[in-house]
């Protein structure tokens, strides 16, 4: 019987918008999509995965970094999010890790510290290893 009852309710999986800024040494504005798994009593992202897009001016030329991310955000206050980023700029390419750790407000609003971590070696100077975002999710079924 709980099968069934588990079978009838709805998809808690859903997709949401992330909207938000960065600040590394350079401000990053963030665009990105979370396919998401909800809080059962709410409407809330508790865990999910994403791609996405930020975008800033370092030393008068547009910087585009691309994204990946992976989110948890365990007991609806805290959050942590691991990210692969690739920053272009014209010819130059950083790629970077970057795990982050903050608090969030039901995984709706988040303000995450992160720390990135060069893998190819070749980091720009522009950008910080230090960074701090603020982020709001709109799921679509909101």
């Amino acid at each position: 019987m709980p099968t069934l009852s588990q079978a009838q309710t709805a998809n808690e999986y859903e997709r949401g918008v992330v909207v938000g800024y960065a600040y590394a040494k350079t401000h990053f504005f963030q665009l990105g999509i979370l396919h998401g798994k909800h809080y059962k009593e709410a409407h809330a992202s508790a865990y999910g995965y994403g791609a996405g897009v930020e975008l800033g001016v370092l030393d008068h030329e547009v910087t585009l970094g691309l994204k990946g991310f992976l989110e948890y955000c365990p007991f609806k206050i805290l959050a942590t999010r691991m990210n692969a980023i690739t920053y272009l700029r014209e010819d130059r390419l950083d790629l970077r890790l970057m795990p982050e750790v903050g608090v969030t407000a039901m995984g709706k609003a988040t303000l995450l510290y992160g720390y990135g971590l060069p893998v190819a070696g070749r980091e720009m100077q522009g950008i910080n290893e230090h960074r701090i975002s603020l982020s709001f999710t709109f799921f679509t079924g909101e």
